[in-house]
């Protein structure tokens, strides 16, 4: 299945280039996948860019819908996870 983010594509709502709040929609497409019988629930994975990498290590740590993750450019999202990684300057 091919993720489009809110307000994205071809996706209604307003967009956000942070992704805050697309866990939600990420979810929502796990349990869309999840009710399908020609998918193995077990066998769910994602692979994400950027914020889309963001996204997917947020929604795996929260559920446990998602079996694989590939997440490429991740990075921290907010001065808050720069500040709680140890050995960071403050």
């Amino acid at each position: 299945m091919l993720f489009d983010r809110r307000g994205e594509g071809e996706s209604n709502g307003d967009p956000n280039e942070f992704g805050w709040a697309a866990d939600k929609d990420l979810k929502a497409a796990v349990r869309f996948l999840q009710q399908r019988p020609d998918v193995d629930r077990a066998r769910i994975g994602g692979i994400g860019l950027s914020v889309g990498g963001e996204t997917l290590l947020q929604t795996a740590a929260e559920s446990d819908g998602l079996k694989a993750v590939v997440a490429d450019g991740a990075g921290s999202r907010s001065i808050r996870e720069d500040l709680a990684r140890s050995g960071t300057a403050k």
